[in-house]
Parts: C-alpha cells; structure tokens; sequence
C-alpha cells in the first residue's frame, strides 16, 4: 500500500520534520534515490520556511488524533532536485 502506491508518499516525522520514509513514487518524482530521500526534512524540499512548516503540522496534528475532519489544505510547493518548483 506504501512502497508500490503510484501515489508520491513521505512518512514525516511531526517533531523533527525528518523524512523517515518514502516511496519510489516520491523517489522519481524528486529525483532522488530513497536513501537520500530518508537523510531529508521536509524543509529541504518545501519551499515554506521551518517555522511555516512547523505551523502547519501542529494544524494538523487533530486530524490525526481523530479530533478534527479532514478539511485542510495541505497543498505546498516543493522543490526537485534539478531546482524546478512543484505545487503538491
């Protein structure tokens, strides 16, 4: 479901913003290989600032705790590894 989903996929830890884990998918579509992928934050692909990046993971952390419908928009521009902008 995780790793051969066509779907671009990124475990992000919520703390550190560490990319614990992603998927071929998201591999190719970054241009990275997973195991450089896995040594990223998510502050090194998104165009947001730390602090933008840590506000919108504590938005939505009551999803995740069953508090609260999922009705965010967690859209954000990131970047490839070529340096070319990507709306996700």
């Amino acid at each position: 479901m995780f790793e051969d989903n066509t779907a671009i996929k990124l475990l992000i830890d919520p703390i550190n913003g560490e990319l614990v884990d992603a998927n071929s998918a998201a591999g190719n579509f970054y241009g990275y290989d997973l195991s450089q992928l896995q040594k990223m934050k998510i502050s090194d692909i998104s165009i947001l600032s730390s602090e933008e990046i840590y506000i919108r993971m504590l938005d939505i952390q009551p999803i995740f705790q069953g508090k609260k419908s999922c009705g965010l928009s967690l859209f954000s521009l990131h970047f490839h590894s070529k340096g070319t902008i990507h709306k996700m």
